[in-house]
């Protein structure tokens, strides 16, 4: 497996439980797993479905049942969208830095205490980590990137890379991103790292190239889970969302880690 054995709790996972709470834990909220409440897959808010629209479409359309693991919300016009969108576009760096250290505490934590949570929904172990890269142009190496490539949750090789000209339009297509180098996964369990799901078209573009080079299957961890409160009926299940981000309350399950 790629990166560090970090299933092991130890003083460095406290240090990173004891700072992410002083700097976030009172803005920060788990991601909800209920039936009919939330969808199965992405957690975004339903009305009585098992999964959302745009994830029941992407089923249809793909059979794309991939496991996606957002950690926490991201709420359109709150903090919690701030530390997304800022670890990455604020302009002033040490703002940039102070949001960064929260993606990462949240990245760590999730891996460490709930990446066997994946294996075990999955019913087969992690092979490889890889971040999903932007199809926004953004010059340089991705700062979500930067930050999984420092606690070795991910190598550099191998890595997915968007393809020259790849347009992103929030369609779902094997041909916005290429592997690199051109390994084969057949058999292989892919666990892809990205910051934010928002409609999940990169993530479902990333699998479809994973499972054209042989992986059997695909999970997706994300850090947030992002939110629009004038959307249907989010506004009132953002007002419901009272406790304070809890690392060991579990991405996969809601609950306890199965």
């Amino acid at each position: 497996m790629d990166g560090p054995p970090v299933h092991e709790v130890t003083n460095p996972f406290r240090r990173a439980e004891h700072e992410l709470a002083e700097a976030a834990g009172a803005y920060l909220h788990n991601t909800v797993r209920d039936a009919g409440v939330t969808c199965a897959v992405c957690t975004t808010p339903v009305s009585g479905c098992h999964r959302c629209l745009t994830c029941e479409r992407a089923y249809a359309a793909a059979a794309l049942g991939e496991i996606v693991v957002p950690l926490i919300y991201g709420i359109k016009g709150s903090r919690s969208a701030g530390v997304l969108r800022g670890y990455k576009d604020d302009p002033r760096r040490s703002a940039r830095a102070r949001y960064a250290r929260i993606v990462n505490g949240l990245l760590y934590l999730g891996i460490t205490l709930h990446e066997r949570c994946v294996e075990r929904q999955a019913g087969q172990p992690i092979d490889v980590r890889l971040a999903i890269p932007s199809l926004k142009d953004r010059p340089g190496p991705h700062p979500f990137a930067a930050i999984a490539l420092r606690m070795n949750a991910i190598s550099q090789s191998p890595c997915l890379a968007p393809r020259f000209a790849a347009i992103y339009d929030h369609s779902i297509s094997a041909r916005h991103f290429r592997l690199t180098p051109d390994v084969d996964l057949t058999r292989r369990h892919v666990l892809l790292l990205d910051d934010t799901w928002t409609s999940g078209a990169s993530a479902r573009s990333a699998a479809l190239t994973l499972r054209r080079a042989g992986a059997r299957r695909v999970s997706v961890m994300v850090i947030g889970r992002w939110l629009a409160p004038g959307y249907a009926r989010n506004a009132r299940f953002v007002e419901g969302l009272q406790n304070p981000y809890d690392p060991r309350v579990c991405p996969v399950t809601g609950g306890e880690c199965p």
